[in-house]
């Protein structure tokens, strides 16, 4: 029994058209029944019941689908299993990032950490504000920029390298009467349409506000995806407040919130030991070199702020 064979009789199973299971295995369409029958001569019995190019898998194929399609995946990770041996030089590092933090602050790391680590494969995964620590809890993650919030701390059993400070802000559409306003207050956000970020770590904290406050606001629309929110911003649906360094949206305006100012860290965060690990060292090392922006300087000063 070749591996040619198993491959051909798989490619079957799925298509159950021979022609098609052909094209998909790209052999010819002869070379492909050749082998199926082969494959049922040394087996000892029929896998398929063909009519005409139509073929349907008979008791016993359903049992070899099975058992060779086992064949197949075993095979599959003992050739990963000597790749990573005969590589080992090679390091893994899985890395989360929580779903509100925007890219362009960290495409710099990044790149920067590809540059000087070409032996190491940085996969990103990404998280939530409540998966985040659990899957480095599991170490189903190395490590996990994650923000964190004026006044709070780390669950117990982190450690973490704080990256940079930013600065929460109302982002609206350049017709909104926001524009006209250097900073907006809190209570300035009363009757506006809100668009509501469901993954924000402080939307708890705000719709407390805004219940304390007497604030009657209308919220039309909810997401969990940055990129749509943005866009219906960007559209004029509604306003939002959002973290400076996030907005990557083009036709975003603005404002800095005042009364109260609001603010996050931004941290990279694993549990204490696996610093010492040759691709986490590398990161944190390569994160502590990197020139992290300054909270404020998305607003203050930018063309779209000026009176």
């Amino acid at each position: 029994m070749e591996h040619y064979q198993i491959r051909y009789f798989l490619a079957a199973c799925r298509a159950l058209h021979f022609t098609r299971a052909a094209e998909a295995a790209g052999v010819s369409q002869p070379a492909l029944t050749k082998a199926i029958q082969k494959l049922e001569e040394e087996l000892g019995s029929q896998l398929f019941l063909r009519d005409g190019r139509m073929v349907v898998l008979t008791e016993f194929g359903k049992l070899m689908q099975d058992k060779l399609g086992r064949v197949v995946d075993a095979r599959r990770e003992a050739e990963m299993a000597a790749e990573q041996f005969l590589t080992p030089n090679v390091t893994k590092l899985d890395v989360g990032i929580m779903c509100t933090i925007g890219p362009a602050t960290l495409v710099g790391l990044l790149d920067r950490f590809r540059i000087e680590n070409p032996g190491i494969d940085l996969n990103l995964h990404d998280v939530t504000p409540s998966s985040g620590y659990g899957s480095l809890q599991n170490s189903t993650l190395d490590c996990a920029v994650m923000a964190v919030n004026p006044g709070m701390s780390l669950p117990t059993g982190f450690k973490s390298r704080i990256l940079y400070q930013e600065q929460m802000v109302v982002a609206f559409s350049p017709e909104h009467r926001f524009n006209m306003a250097a900073q907006v207050a809190f209570n300035e956000l009363d009757g506006e349409r809100y668009i509501d970020r469901l993954h924000c770590e402080f939307r708890v904290m705000f719709l407390d506000q805004v219940k304390s406050r007497g604030l009657e606001l209308s919220f039309p629309f909810a997401s969990e995806r940055e990129d749509w929110i943005q866009s219906m911003i960007a559209s004029g649906l509604g306003v939002c407040l959002l973290p400076e360094f996030m907005i990557g949206m083009p036709g975003i305006r603005t404002r800095c919130i005042v009364d109260p100012p609001l603010e996050r860290s931004v941290h990279i965060a694993y549990r204490p030991g696996h610093e010492n690990s040759h691709g986490l060292m590398a990161l944190l090392d390569q994160a502590d070199r990197m020139p992290w922006p300054v909270p404020g300087e998305t607003w203050r000063g930018h063309p779209s702020h000026r009176v």
